[in-house]
């Protein structure tokens, strides 16, 4: 029986997944009772974009990012956007024509933001292959006065881990962060 995305290769990902990574990802078999975790508005926003929950090779895990968040000084909802560049509602097109806005203005303010109120950790029902790597920076804001892009700096680990659907897939816990 096949494993879900075992015939998934680096080469045939849209260019924006690849573009996701520093450098190049590797693909990784997850065995089935895997748990991984996202941040997120909605459980039923069905992105493809996880974390491992527990400590995998030099992948901290994210209970220990979490740790690392609580000891930063801004909030964890900063910490967690800059390190995985988890992006605002964002329209590419904004890196080629900025709006006219004031100056530092936030691609959240623009659009609606991709919030991170909850945090979702799940377990794989079944076995499946995902890339795993660390992010890359990704931006953040236009400094109008300046003319520059502000960047996430990303650097978290994450799996891009696509078509996974309920029977791939049971949430175990959903935590509201504050």
């Amino acid at each position: 029986m096949p494993i879900l995305n075992e015939d998934m290769t680096f080469e045939k990902l849209p260019k924006y997944v690849k573009e996701a990574f520093q450098g190049r990802p590797s693909k990784i078999r997850l065995d089935a009772h895997t748990l991984i975790a996202k941040f997120s508005d909605s459980i039923r926003y069905a992105s493809p974009w996880w974390l491992h929950y527990m400590r995998q090779d030099h992948d901290m895990g994210l209970t220990k990012v979490l740790d690392e968040a609580r000891r930063s000084s801004g909030t964890l909802e900063d910490f967690l956007r800059d390190r995985y560049a988890i992006m605002y509602n964002f329209d590419p097109g904004l890196l080629l024509n900025p709006p006219r806005r004031s100056p530092g203005t936030h691609f959240s303010r623009i659009s609606n933001p991709l919030g991170l109120t909850q945090m979702i950790k799940a377990v794989l029902l079944k076995p499946a292959f995902a890339f795993h790597g660390k992010c890359k920076g990704m931006p953040n804001s236009y400094d109008y006065r300046t003319r520059r892009l502000l960047w996430f700096r990303g650097g978290g680990w994450q799996l891009y881990l696509p078509k996974l659907g309920n029977d791939c897939l049971r949430v175990q816990e959903v935590t509201v962060l504050q």
